[in-house]
């Protein structure tokens, strides 16, 4: 992929303690970009979220908690 702007792999969620399902990622036409994922902790099912901005993945937020 070399020119495109992005490079290998990198995990964004904050730990392996549950499963990370149903991520969708969208992109600007200047390189920045959000992920989003559900998450389920064993307790809840969480909505995260991540930006990309400068060539920098940001640190992971909880955007909505889902109880059960």
């Amino acid at each position: 992929m070399t020119g495109s702007g992005w490079g290998s792999a990198v995990k964004i969620e904050p730990n392996d303690s549950g499963d990370a399902t149903v991520p969708d990622i969208a992109y600007s036409s200047n390189g920045n970009a959000i992920a989003v994922w559900q998450y389920h902790d064993g307790a809840s099912n969480n909505i995260w979220a991540n930006d990309f901005t400068a060539g920098v993945w940001g640190t992971a937020v909880v955007v909505d908690v889902q109880s059960g």
